[in-house]
């Protein structure tokens, strides 16, 4: 709509007929930035800032839409090509990865729609509203921070020190010892210790840890689910950080992953895949495989050495990618790491060129947005932006990265 169009031109809409500034607030941007582009969401914005339209609906002058110069609020009417009810499939993967994208205080319309039962986060509000689209709004008043410096770095150092930054050239923060394995979604933390438990932290880098599980080899965040790999391979799940109500999803389990509303497994070589509530039912997406990824609508696999990705729902067609040992997924991009230790990337559709982003020798890596991020030589570098971009070093003695 014209109102984020203008911000992309780097302008303010003024309404020309009430002659307002269309204000979209920072957070509200910035979570639309994150499942549009990071997420590869793709949605239809019917509602925006009703101040500059002076559109006085619902509640009026009181709606985040229209108070305080309006635009802290968003309606989303079609989310993946399907409409909004505020229950579909497609509604509750969005209303899942925005619980990370846009920081509490925060509000969610749409309670009862369709019979939805959504746990929300802390901070978090539901309430009635239309069933034909997706409310949520922001209540903290603007964000001071620029959008590019909430953009986070993660290394698991070799001592097992998780260190953390924001943006690029901000200082390092330590934020917990013996920590074996990691996954990060917006301003949340999972982190594995040595001992097998899980410890989880929302918000600022000085917030609290909230104990999540014991007994753990691995964690994975996909907004407020939690999923978990305990050390005897059974993969437990729940929705809602302080929800007791985990599911035991299967037993037998080698990696986990989860993103968008998806839960995928590995376990005997092949990859099952659900997507919606923990009750649904797994899909197979074929054997021989050894590593996977999940990101919005595409899969990613590496099967006999070679990467392939699917795109659109479970039962589309694989593609055939290049050899590699480990694939990532994010956005448009796919990202392989080849036998050698080189990581080779390609953006756009699934049939693009490949560039080489480094030399051998990459231990590991993790995409973001536009950002890039590999360990070679215990070094973490990180590019943003373009692939021909360049490296900037962000941390020394890593065994691990996530950005986020």
């Amino acid at each position: 709509m014209a109102q984020i169009q203008a911000y992309a031109n780097g302008a303010m809409r003024v309404n020309p007929s009430t002659g307002r500034e269309c204000l979209i607030d920072a957070a509200i941007l910035k979570a639309l930035k994150t499942v549009v582009v990071d997420k590869n969401f793709s949605i239809s914005i019917s509602s925006l800032n009703r101040y500059c339209t002076n559109e006085q609906v619902g509640t009026g002058t009181a709606s985040y839409h229209y108070r305080d110069g309006g635009g802290h609020a968003v309606d989303i009417n079609r989310v993946n090509g399907v409409t909004a009810t505020g229950s579909t499939p497609q509604d509750l993967a969005l209303i899942n990865a925005m619980f990370s994208a846009l920081p509490a205080p925060a509000g969610l319309g749409q309670i009862g729609c369709g019979g939805r039962n959504v746990t929300v986060p802390s901070g978090w509000v539901q309430f009635k509203d239309g069933c034909n689209h997706n409310h949520f709004e922001y209540r903290g008043g603007p964000i001071s921070v620029p959008i590019e410096d909430l953009d986070r770095s993660f290394s698991i150092a070799t001592d097992g020190t998780l260190q953390a930054k924001t943006g690029m050239y901000q200082p390092i923060v330590n934020l917990r010892t013996d920590i074996v394995a990691l996954d990060v979604d917006g301003t949340t933390t999972a982190a594995v210790d040595t001992a097998g438990n899980v410890w989880v932290q929302q918000g600022a880098f000085d917030s609290g840890w909230v104990g999540l599980a014991g007994g753990a080899k691995d964690v994975e965040v996909d907004g407020e689910r939690f999923v978990v790999l305990k050390t005897d391979g059974t993969v437990i799940a729940k929705d809602g950080l302080y929800s007791t109500a985990w599911t035991t999803q299967l037993s037998g389990v080698d990696k986990i992953d989860a993103d968008g509303g998806r839960l995928g497994v590995l376990k005997g070589g092949h990859l099952f895949v659900k997507e919606g509530n923990l009750w649904a039912s797994w899909v197979d997406q074929g054997g021989g495989m050894t590593d996977f990824d999940l990101d919005g609508n595409r899969v990613g696999v590496i099967s006999g050495g070679t990467a392939f990705v699917k795109e659109g729902d479970l039962y589309a067609s694989w593609v055939t990618m290049r050899n590699g040992s480990r694939v990532e997924l994010e956005g448009t991009r796919v990202a392989v790491l080849t036998p050698e230790g080189i990581v080779t990337v390609k953006e756009g559709n699934l049939w693009a060129s490949w560039a080489d982003l480094t030399g051998p020798g990459v231990s590991d890596f993790d995409l973001a947005g536009s950002r890039v991020a590999v360990v070679s030589g215990g070094s973490v570098l990180i590019k943003s932006g373009p692939l021909n971009a360049g490296w900037i070093g962000a941390y020394s003695n890593s065994k691990g990265v996530k950005l986020s």
